[in-house]
């Protein structure tokens, strides 16, 4: 029994070895996969850890009569194991970090996505009809709200990139790699909609502000004007 065993767990610590030796950086197609690998990888080397306990136990009640090179034999395999296990304990902590990681960094993209669709809800789908002073003042307040949202968010986009720019040093995920993108250009196409608007109408207020004043003074000018020719 005893025999069997350890040549079981000869067995389970080459294959553990062979799972550490593979390609450190992993080709995933979604969070889920991380899971996955995750749980197989747990239930793989706590099985070793199990047969290397129940190895030892089968060893103590024959170490007795165990030849010498029996017992080395014994010991050195421990030890590879213990070493495997050490290896399997760190790589572990590796996965769940990444798998935290990537949990974190889809609910703060869920959150800029909506915050961007808030924003995108409420830019005027059609421009001012009629530009009176106080269509065009309200209109600006608005779109002064909208990119004081964006501005607001901006430090956690920036937290979002970079997040999954060291995420994607640990894993290849063209998905992951795509949202990243879509999610920068999109923040930026629409801040610049944002703020390439609100300039056009804080432009056209300057000029309305102006003609106003303009024709106010050019008005009194002409009655001061006609007031003088009467005389």
């Amino acid at each position: 029994q005893y025999d069997q065993a350890l040549q079981d767990l000869a067995d389970l610590i080459e294959t553990g070895k062979e799972k550490m030796a593979g390609d450190h950086k992993l080709i995933v197609v979604s969070k889920k996969e991380i899971q996955q690998l995750l749980d197989k990888h747990k239930e793989y080397f706590q099985g070793l850890e199990a047969h290397m306990i129940l190895t030892e136990t089968l060893f103590r009640k024959i170490s007795s009569f165990a030849l010498v090179k029996e017992t080395q034999i014994h010991v050195d395999l421990m030890a590879q194991g213990s070493a495997v296990l050490k290896q399997a304990h760190k790589k572990g902590v590796e996965l769940e970090y990444i798998l935290e990681t990537w949990m974190q960094l889809e609910e703060d993209y869920q959150e800029l996505t909506q915050k961007l669709e808030a924003v995108e809800t409420n830019i005027p789908s059609v421009g001012l009809v009629e530009e009176s002073e106080e269509r065009l003042t309200n209109r600006i307040s608005l779109y002064q709200h909208l990119k004081s949202n964006l501005s607001q968010y901006q430090p956690k986009l920036y937290q979002v990139l970079d997040d999954g720019k060291k995420l994607l040093f640990s894993v290849t995920c063209s998905e992951l790699e795509t949202q990243l993108n879509q999610i920068g250009d999109h923040w930026l196409n629409t801040t610049n909609k944002v703020t390439k608007e609100l300039h056009r109408l804080e432009t056209i207020l300057k000029l309305w502000t102006r003609y106003q004043s303009d024709s106010a003074e050019l008005i009194n000018w002409l009655q001061s004007a006609m007031d003088r020719l009467k005389y």
